[in-house]
């Protein structure tokens, strides 16, 4: 698999990647359930408060009614660039600093739920992440899916 490197290299990376692969953590989804300022008005065209200055919303337009959160088991890694990261490839879009979590197709509906709703974002390891992207990643078949998570900071932060 990785005869191009010398054996005590290919031993470490073997190593770590198993040790990712059999580490679970939990994470947790955060989606705020937003509704309408009841102070200001919502201007839809410019999707913000008809009073930038409103005390309630921050001048959001939107104000959070409730968090609904959920939580799942995951493999979580934080990607840190190598050389033989930058040799063997690393996914489109995936930086330095940013996490590659593998979660079981039975969390695909979470997943799929906070990939769509641009406020919803992950907690891993007391940190907020968003999805930027999400695959299949299995042999023969979906059993797991891979996702890139980039740090962010929420407008809305749950408490």
């Amino acid at each position: 698999m990785f005869n191009y490197l010398p054996s005590s290299l290919r031993i470490k990376v073997r190593d770590t990647l198993g040790g990712v692969r059999n580490s679970q953590v939990t994470v947790q989804m955060v989606e705020p359930q937003l509704v309408n300022c009841t102070v200001c008005q919502r201007d839809e065209f410019t999707n913000s408060s008809s009073s930038i200055p409103c005390a309630t919303c921050g001048g959001t337009g939107k104000t959070v009614s409730n968090y609904k959160r959920t939580w799942f088991r995951a493999s979580a890694a934080v990607v840190e660039i190598t050389q033989l990261d930058i040799f063997k490839g690393l996914p489109p879009g995936v930086e330095s600093g940013d996490y590659l979590v593998w979660v079981s197709d039975k969390d695909l509906d979470t997943v799929e739920q906070a990939f769509k709703d641009q406020n919803a974002y992950l907690l891993i390891h007391g940190e907020t992440f968003r999805i930027y992207g999400y695959s299949a990643d299995g042999i023969g078949y979906a059993d797991e899916y891979r996702l890139i998570a980039k740090k962010f900071k929420p407008t809305y932060v749950a408490p």
